[in-house]
């Protein structure tokens, strides 16, 4: 949104979207706001709409010793 200054009033002009999200998620909101209010915290998925692949590290204490 355009925000102009006329003096001693501050005008704003017509809301514009500051980016598209596409819903990715069957629950929760599509995105939020990083406690420190500088960013916005989407989530992602590939570009192909593949999962992410995950990994699953058991024992990882006993790495931690290594």
């Amino acid at each position: 949104m355009e925000l102009k200054i006329n003096g001693t009033q501050l005008e704003s002009g017509i809301p514009q979207p500051l980016f598209v999200v596409r819903n990715t998620s069957s629950v929760g909101t599509l995105f939020d706001v990083a406690t420190d209010g500088q960013r916005f915290l989407v989530p992602m998925t590939h570009r192909d709409n593949a999962a992410a692949p995950m990994s699953l590290v058991t024992s990882w204490p006993a790495l931690l010793n290594k």
